[in-house]
């Protein structure tokens, strides 16, 4: 069992880096932690007998993916790209999503909800894959176990593009994810990592919305009914979507209609410079590319 602070390993990889696969297992069984519900760590209604729990997690054998996604809680992809993997996924392309954590710091729900919330929502976007890395929620770190990790699996997935939170964002997992995840996609292309698997770096990396409207770099336009995905696919977070329960939660909406009315007005201002009704904005450090300038807008 893994004990609480440790970075849960990746279940059945091919090595990552001689150095730290010596260290490690081959793989590790999903760790149980019985919690006492009356623990002050609960805030509003907990199940009897909550465990805490580690997810294992294991890439081999899986086709590429043309999109990831990748968040440090579960329901985040959902809130700054489910509209976009939506689309992908309509349009027959394979999208994912790696969440980095359970999301167990959370003051609402306990950690099997949110994973199991995560794999309802996966079926509303349409997804050919999801994971949960398992990583400890509110201490996300970008060291060499995590960095190699993330690259590990970015060279089994091979995705084209990845998407992930952007750092500005109150909460900070949301920046060390996106720390992590920028560096994890560059080592991932480095040709010399003692692994056996493939180099690979993705063609785009971007990141998702941040807490304040800010001028994007790329907008994607949304129909109604990839918008009513992503709502259908966020709506599934139950856990979340309890009034007051606590203050530093960050999770705003107090419930389904709060959340469906805050997503349809982010998706139509942006959208408000365009001549579509409904967009999703995405941010990027990196020149775009196309063949023509006609074929932007």
């Amino acid at each position: 069992m893994a004990p609480i602070g440790t970075t849960p390993k990746l279940n059945g990889a091919r090595k990552l880096n001689r150095p730290q696969a010596e260290r490690r297992p081959a793989s590790v069984e999903s760790g149980l932690r019985r919690i006492r519900p009356e623990s002050p760590i609960w805030h509003g209604t907990q199940p009897e007998g909550a465990l805490m729990f580690y997810p294992t997690l294991d890439v081999t054998g899986l086709d590429p993916l043309d999109v990831l996604a990748v968040a440090a809680h579960p329901g985040d992809a959902e809130w700054f790209c489910g509209g976009v993997l939506a689309a992908e996924a309509d349009g027959g392309k394979r999208t994912g999503i790696l969440d980095l954590s359970t999301g167990d710091m959370s003051a609402r729900g306990i950690p099997q909800q949110r994973v199991a919330e995560a794999e309802e929502a996966a079926t509303h976007l349409g997804l050919a894959w999801r994971g949960n890395l398992g990583l400890p929620d509110g201490r996300l770190e970008n060291n060499i176990l995590a960095r190699m990790t993330l690259a590990g699996i970015i060279r089994t997935l091979q995705p084209k593009v990845v998407i992930g939170p952007h750092p500005n964002r109150l909460y900070p997992d949301h920046r060390y994810a996106w720390d992590l995840l920028q560096d994890a996609c560059q080592v991932s292309g480095w040709p010399k990592l003692d692994d056996d698997l493939p180099p690979h770096r993705p063609t785009l990396l971007l990141q998702g919305m941040p807490d304040l409207p800010q001028a994007p770099a790329l907008l994607s336009p949304l129909t109604a009914e990839q918008l009513s995905k992503k709502i259908a696919a966020l709506s599934c977070y139950r856990s979340q979507l309890q009034p007051g329960v606590h203050p530093a939660d960050p999770f705003p909406f107090t419930s389904e209609a709060h959340l469906r009315a805050a997503v349809t007005a982010s998706a139509t201002h942006y959208a408000l410079t365009t001549p579509h009704a409904l967009a999703e904005p995405f941010w990027t450090h990196q020149p775009l590319i196309t063949r023509t300038l006609t074929t932007l807008g």
